[in-house]
């Protein structure tokens, strides 16, 4: 079975503040989640879709990583930019958004023959489910963006994003 996978930017915002398209302006967003749907979003307009989320929750004292089941529905464009609302961010809208990596950004989308459980081990099993301190320095750190950044890649390509191990290399802040 076909998993599909998206980087889903979430704001408070409609239409999206300066969003021009995917990027991650700084003010623009609050939180980036990986979102895991058996059909592909971009081909849904005005029906729910069941979805699984991950994402690493970013309150001091909080587990790192937190899952829900939810459902995902297109509610329209803005400057050619698909928009999404997600049940368990009723107050929210969210676009596909980038994947970082050192060569650049990457399309934020794709499909996987894996199952949910094996990719939510996955990321157990580097991430942990431990409560650890929300690190942040420039945007080289342990947040939610990372988390996506780092999980889609291992789903895409079976290895961890080289960015997000360069820079907690870099500044030391491991795992």
């Amino acid at each position: 079975m076909t998993l599909f996978y998206n980087n889903i930017l979430l704001s408070h915002e409609y239409p999206i503040g300066r969003m021009k398209g995917p990027t991650r302006k700084k003010g623009d967003w609050f939180h980036s989640i990986s979102v895991f749907c058996s059909v592909d979003i971009n081909t849904i307009r005005d029906n729910y879709v069941s979805c699984r989320i991950i994402h690493f929750h970013s309150e001091k004292g909080s587990p790192v990583l937190s899952t829900n089941n939810s459902k995902i529905k297109c509610i329209g464009t803005h400057s050619n930019t698909k928009i999404f609302v997600l049940e368990c961010f009723s107050h929210s809208f969210g676009v596909i958004g980038d994947i970082k990596t050192n060569n650049g950004y990457e399309q934020g989308f794709g499909s996987s023959n894996m199952n949910f459980n094996d990719i939510l081990n996955i990321a157990v099993s580097k991430w942990g489910n431990e409560k650890i301190p929300y690190a942040h320095q420039r945007n080289e750190s342990y947040n939610c963006v990372a988390f996506v950044d780092d999980i889609l890649i291992r789903v895409r390509d079976g290895i961890w994003n080289k960015r997000i191990v360069d820079l907690h290399d870099k500044h030391r802040l491991v795992l």
